[in-house]
Formats: C-alpha cells, structure tokens, sequence
C-alpha cells in the first residue's frame, strides 16, 4: 500500500510539472496571479499592468480560448513565462482584416502586432475585454461607432454630431447612417482609386437610401431620379472628376436642414457652392439685381437653382 501511495505521488509531481500539459491549459493558473488587480511587470522602463478582470475576459470575443492559445510558449513556473516575449499576432487568426474593416483600407498592409491605431488591432479592439460587433456594449456597435470613431476623427465627429443624420439617429430611425454604415463604400482617397470612381462610389452611397424604394418616393427623391440624366450625372458618366456630386453640394459630415443659415445649399449660399465650378457666372450673378437683392437678405429673390433646378440641371 506505501509503495501504491508513493507510486501516486510521484506521478503527480511528474504530472503537475507538465507545464504545457495541465497548467497551461487550465485559465485559472494563469488568472490566478494575473487576476490581481495590482499585477504589473516593467517594460521598456515603464511598470505596466498585466492584470486581467477574469469576468471581463470571459464575456469577451475570446471569451472561450485558452489563454495559451494567444501567449504560445508561455511557461507559467519561469518568471517571465517566456526568453522573448513578443505582442501578440492577431493576423496569425485573423488572416484576412480588410474583409470585415474596409473602412480601414490601409489594412491591407497591417502586420497585426504594432503600428497606428487605425492600423493595430488592439488600438479599436483593445485585448482582453475585446467584444464582437453585435453586442450593444460593444464599443465598436453600430449604434456606438460614432463616439467610437470619433477618439481619432474628431472633427468629423463634430460635424456629424450637428447633421440631420444624427438627428434621425437619436430619433431611433434604423435607416440612419453612422460612421460604419458610410464608410463600409470604397469613399476615401486611402482606397487609392481615381476620383472618377471614387465619385461613383460616394454617389452610390447616397442613392442606396435616398433611391431606397421608388415606389415611395418624397419630395425630395423625386427630383434625384433623374440625377444620372443631368448635365452632372452625364458629365460624371464620361469620367469628369470635376463633375458635381451629392457631397459636392451638401457636404459629407456636416449635412444640415436646408432653413440651416450655415448649410452649403441654404438659398443664401447656393451662388457660393455653383462658384466652386461655375466662378465667371457666379460673379455675373452676383453683381445681378437678382444677386444684389438676394445679398440683401431678400427671401424671394432667385438663385442658381430657382432657375436652374436641383438635381436634374441640364444645360
């Protein structure tokens, strides 16, 4: 019986030295040093922390890995665990991020460990705590991708924050466009597209809610159906980069109600916006009795568009 219990014992000893057999696959070894609060260690000179909140993690993404499936070659007994210990690789599961962030395509050349934060992982995602798309108190949320966004474009924040698009948000308006829903086109010079193609898209993107369902149309849709006949439309149409847009018109961010005095389109400042393309006429107009009137804040004088019209101008 002694040489039964001591055989016993010793095949624990064997068994609990494994480190990369039983330790390593249980989290609860690791969490029970790293769940400290107060867990740090120095890096590059700096004294960090290395704590992890078990139950965060566990309602995280990764929620259901093992913590040896990320920090390979981790040996929980040696302090530090690892010789070198390098960042951890996202793109080694991960391996295609453009597919699902093509509001991100610069991506494309991203390593997965550093980098900028629009170009590393963990600088949207974070590590830990990381949460899937879907969950509501996900930072990267649809609903919350704006504030979210925001941390870098700030500017574009603010000026989103003031558009009517924001305005249908917060009125709970499942159509409205947010910061994801926008930038999922190929809209932005990092795509390194020409600007023939990158006005398609941008005008694309715009049709694909305000051309929603013609059956349905408003007052205001009406009118864009006949846009791609336009002398914009068709100029667009034969690869003019300087024919006008939607966003050339209305802004990206900062679009506003029309009554808005700061609003590109507001009556007051139409001549403003056609003098970007048209200068010698918007001029012309200017020193106009229709132009000298409007200057003096007459409410019924023309403008380019009275005459002209909106979206269907022709020549």
């Amino acid at each position: 019986f002694k040489l039964f219990i001591n055989y016993i014992l010793i095949l624990s000893f064997f068994i609990l030295s494994n480190i990369s057999g039983t330790k390593a696959l249980n989290n609860q070894v690791c969490l029970d040093c790293h769940g400290e609060p107060d867990m740090t260690m120095e890096k590059n000179g700096k004294e960090v922390s290395i704590s992890v909140k078990k139950n965060t993690f566990l309602q995280s993404a990764h929620g259901k890995l093992k913590c040896v499936d990320c920090h390979k070659g981790f040996n929980p007994d040696d302090i530090p665990h690892k010789a070198k210990i390098e960042p951890i690789n996202c793109k080694s599961c991960h391996t295609a991020p453009l597919d699902k962030h093509i509001f991100h395509p610069q991506l494309a050349q991203a390593n997965g460990i550093n980098g900028t934060p629009d170009v590393n992982c963990k600088g949207c995602h974070g590590t830990h705590e990381i949460r899937t798309k879907d969950s509501p108190s996900s930072p990267i949320n649809f609903a919350n991708s704006i504030n979210y966004c925001g941390k870098c474009h700030v500017r574009e924040k603010e000026q989103h924050m003031k558009s009517v698009h924001m305005v249908q948000l917060q009125k709970n308006n499942p159509n409205a466009p947010t910061c994801i829903f926008c930038h999922s086109y190929a809209l932005t010079t990092n795509w390194k597209l020409d600007k023939v193609t990158l006005k398609k898209n941008q005008e694309k993107l715009c049709l694909s809610c305000h051309l929603n369902d013609k059956t349905k149309t408003t007052k205001f849709s009406k009118s864009l159906i006949d846009y791609d006949k336009s002398s914009h439309g068709l100029a667009l149409a034969r690869g003019n980069s300087s024919a006008a847009i939607c966003t050339d018109c209305h802004g990206t961010h900062d679009l506003e109600k029309q009554s808005s005095a700061t609003l590109q389109i507001n009556q007051f400042n139409v001549a403003n916006v056609c003098s970007q393309c048209h200068p010698g006429i918007a001029q012309e107009y200017k020193l106009s009795v229709h132009g000298v009137a409007l200057s003096k804040g007459v409410k019924d004088a023309p403008t380019c568009t009275f005459c002209h019209g909106e979206h269907n101008i022709s020549k």
